[in-house]
């Protein structure tokens, strides 16, 4: 794209929305008027449609290393679906074996990004501790602009750490001025669960759910706040799915705590009914946390509209059907994890705008621009002449019936299956 005219659009900003012609040269906001820009620029009418800020997915796992094999779409795949769906920015995961350097294993991943069409940023993950990370720490947000350390209270007997570690971790990560990336589930209590299941051999996909209930996540986030309040490490709790999650960071923050929240599209829009059925039916549904009961989507939504939770991500993390079945006899062994990427923009448009849970201002707060301000993504998150600005046009007419299979991904079932999406974003770059 050379030089474009957008002509009589909505420009959707976070905290306001006006109507203007906008002028682009080589991707740049040259001008925005609400009277006519004289230009030999290609001319587009936007008439009805929206130009909105691109989104930023803070929370994907492209190529994830599992028993299983990797999730099934790597990160040339996943900037495409971001691309189609109106998500112009992605951060992913780095997730170092037990006793590897945290440096080495970024500079590794950090490779792999290269596949990606759009920028990729990285959080890396502690899974081991000994005083020796302290320093790595440091270099990483010094040297490797690395902001945040994912920590995993869940998967002790992997990647996961025991709080006393955390506590560890939180008190260097906050040192150096970096955030933590919590993923809050009591992980003993999960392997005390998976034990008794499988010692009654309750192992069908459907018994998941019991393994992981409301409070293994609540009480993690409870510990976590008490760690918060003592160490002060700004902390981004990930994928909140209870109510009661939504409460105690909500006090935390009129507390005055350093803490940011996120939850996703599917604990937003699904339930634990997914959880009944044989496996076919349920393996598609395994993620961490599960999907809650209906009261707690109500919670989430509320969370959002009074800026408790401040982000929607999509932990895109998918597998085929082939991939879940590793885990056909013991649901233990199944691959966490579904996709989402291509249609979090269209979802969170369909079921928070359209349906008056949240404002289109709202709706790009929640998709784009906090997560910018959040994990310091330049430029992006807002529409203002002279910036270099990553944008989309969002046309409101289209709509579409969710299918089985996802689009720009290789998994082959969609958990999303059968909802109904207004609106698709338009790449200004192809027009």
């Amino acid at each position: 794209m050379s030089s474009l005219l957008i002509k009589n659009i909505t420009i959707v900003n976070s905290d306001y929305s006006f109507k203007a012609n906008v002028l682009f040269e080589d991707g740049r906001v040259l001008q925005i008027s609400d009277k006519p820009i004289e230009s030999n620029a290609k001319v587009y009418d936007g008439t009805e449609k929206y130009l909105i800020p691109a989104g930023i997915d803070p929370h994907v796992h492209l190529a994830l290393p599992t028993p299983a094999g990797p999730s099934c779409d790597d990160f040339e795949m996943g900037s495409k679906a971001a691309i189609a769906g109106g998500t112009g920015a992605l951060i992913d995961f780095v997730t170092p074996k037990r006793g590897q350097s945290l440096i080495e294993a970024t500079k590794e991943r950090q490779k792999e990004t290269e596949a990606s069409e759009i920028p990729v940023k990285l959080h890396v993950g502690i899974t081991w501790w000994d005083d020796s990370l302290d320093a790595e720490i440091e270099s990483l947000f010094k040297d490797y602009g690395i902001k945040t350390f994912k920590v995993y209270m869940a998967y002790l007997d992997n990647i996961g750490l025991e709080v006393p570690q955390m506590h560890k971790a939180m008190k260097s990560i906050a040192k150096h001025g970096g955030m933590m990336a919590l993923h809050a589930e009591l992980g003993i209590e999960i392997m005390k669960l998976h034990y008794e299941f499988r010692q009654k051999d309750r192992l069908a996909a459907f018994n998941h759910p019991w393994t992981r209930p409301a409070n293994v996540e609540f009480e993690a986030v409870q510990k976590a706040l008490m760690l918060v309040e003592f160490t002060k490490c700004p902390t981004y709790f990930v994928h909140i799915s209870t109510a009661e999650s939504v409460q105690m960071i909500r006090e935390a923050k009129a507390k005055g705590l350093p803490v940011f929240a996120e939850t996703c599209p599917q604990y937003l829009l699904l339930d634990d009914e997914k959880y009944n059925g044989p496996f076919s039916q349920v393996a598609p549904f395994i993620m961490s946390p599960p999907l809650r009961r209906k009261e707690d989507q109500e919670a989430l939504w509320e969370g959002l509209k009074d800026g408790t939770i401040d982000t929607i991500s999509t932990d895109h993390c998918p597998f085929t059907m082939k991939q879940k079945s590793a885990g056909i006899n013991d649901f233990t062994k199944i691959p966490n994890g579904v996709g989402g990427i291509y249609h979090r923009m269209g979802l969170i448009y369909t079921y928070g705008v359209l349906e008056n849970r949240i404002s289109l201002n709202e709706w790009i707060k929640l998709c784009s621009s906090n997560a910018a301000e959040i994990f310091d993504f330049e430029n992006y998150g807002k529409i203002e002449e002279g910036e270099d600005a990553p944008v989309f046009i969002w046309d409101p007419e289209p709509e579409e019936v969710i299918g089985d299979s996802q689009p720009f991904s290789n998994a082959d079932t969609n958990v999303y299956k059968g909802l109904k999406i207004k609106g698709k974003a338009i790449n200004i770059s192809e027009l």
